[in-house]
């Protein structure tokens, strides 16, 4: 009998030190994500080297384009089902987390430090909950032509630029043709939240919103109304960015593809830009934002980190199974494999150190490393989707020189808080 009680006790020791798939119960888990075909082939290597450690983790891969995940997850999380680990864009996490559809991970988080990971802080809610887990960056640099520079005569940017240092570079980088038309822009400032305004507003050292993201600032901060008289101003009074009517022509409203075509000298894009801009053979490189003007300008670096949520609806053994391949994803091993696929930056700083150390272009690749410091996020809120869309909406008259910036403040004010309204208010009820 001593004998048989020492062999259960020796199996049972054995068993809790066993790895996850040992230790449980065979479990299935679906994990979905988007990505191009390069990082989606990186991708499968990383799942499979995670179900050879546990074998009694079988996993469901739903691999898609970013507009086909959206879709196809709504529809799924709607019907209440949907997929055990998948993806999500940090602008669109504490939207899903106040529809209480994502599990909360704040416990859980706690293995990852900041001095080792990047991007844990545009994870989390105003209320400092985090419902996600980075596991790939996307922060904003100022990509600049280097022979439309060169061809110009004019400096590189330098890590200590202003915007006025950028406004007097991007006139000597525009060039109008003998027909009067502007063939060459020397920046552009779209009718867009990263790309133009609301980075231009953190820049100038303002926001559209206070630190709770259900009230609007709009009228009582007055860096908002500088930022988009600046933007204004580099459309029609310095001319050294498209205008909307611009956009119509030639140069179609697709933006971010201004860069690659050689439309304009400078642009302010996050890591994946890169990859277009070393598709079309462009002499290239970044530099950190230049930071806005007065005592409250900042170098604003805008963020996004690709994230790893848990169905809240999942059972338990589905959901510690989900969270064990998020732990393996975010492994050194895990991040190694992620970064070959060259889509962002992996949250991991050493991973993501020596991967950029091994990059020829650009040049000064660290540079996204040192964007890192100045990192924010977008103002992400419950109802980010709709806000932006609504500041985005609401600007066009102004920007489109057909309405002042005073009647345009009073309805960005209050279509704003409309929409903010809409969700919180409703929601305390």
């Amino acid at each position: 009998m001593k004998k048989l009680f020492i062999a259960i006790l020796i199996a049972v020791l054995c068993l809790s030190v066993m790895p996850f798939g040992f230790a449980k119960q065979p479990v299935k888990i679906r994990i979905a994500y988007y990505a191009d075909e390069q990082p989606a082939q990186n991708m499968a290597s990383i799942i499979n080297e995670f179900q050879k450690a546990n074998p009694n983790i079988k996993v469901e891969i739903n691999w898609t384009d970013w507009g086909s995940h959206y879709e196809k997850l709504k529809a799924e999380l709607a019907a209440g089902g949907g997929p055990t680990v998948y993806l999500l864009d940090s602008v669109y996490i504490q939207g899903y987390a106040a529809r209480g559809i994502l599990e909360n991970l704040s416990n859980r988080i706690k293995i990852f430090s900041k001095d080792k990971y990047s991007g844990l802080d545009a994870v989390k809610d105003p209320q400092g909950r985090t419902w996600a887990v980075p596991q790939g960056i996307q922060i904003q640099v100022l990509y600049y032509n280097k022979d439309m520079f060169d061809k110009a005569g004019v400096k590189y940017p330098a890590a200590d630029w202003t915007l006025d240092d950028m406004v007097a570079a991007a006139q000597k980088l525009t060039i109008t043709g003998a027909d009067g038309k502007i063939t060459q822009w020397g920046l552009c400032f779209p009718n867009h939240i990263r790309w133009g305004w609301y980075s231009l507003i953190r820049m100038f050292g303002g926001d559209l919103m206070d630190k709770s993201r259900t009230k609007s600032t709009v009228k009582t901060d007055p860096q908002v109304r500088a930022a988009l008289q600046f933007m204004h101003d580099t459309w029609y009074k310095y001319k050294i960015s498209p205008t909307l009517k611009d956009a119509e022509g030639a140069l179609t409203p697709a933006y971010h593809t201004y860069f690659a075509r050689k439309y304009i000298a400078m642009w302010m894009d996050n890591f994946s830009r890169r990859i277009d801009s070393n598709q079309a053979g462009l002499n290239y490189d970044i530099q950190i934002i230049p930071k806005g003007p007065g005592s409250k300008g900042t170098h604003y670096s805008a963020i996004v980190a690709n994230s790893w949520v848990l169905n809240k609806a999942a059972s338990k053994a589905q959901k510690d199974a989900g969270w064990e391949f998020i732990k393996f994803y975010m492994s050194e091993k895990g991040q190694t494999l992620y970064a070959a696929g060259g889509e962002a930056l992996p949250a991991n700083n050493a991973v993501c150190q020596a991967m950029l150390k091994k990059i020829d272009k650009p040049e000064h690749s660290l540079a996204y490393l040192d964007s890192m410091k100045y990192a924010d996020t977008m103002g992400e809120n419950a109802v980010w989707e709709e806000w932006y869309q609504v500041v985005q909406d609401t600007l066009q008259p102004y920007l489109n020189d057909k309405e002042s910036l005073d009647a345009c403040l009073n309805k960005l004010d209050a279509g704003l808080q409309k929409t903010l309204d809409d969700f919180y208010k409703k929601k305390k009820k």
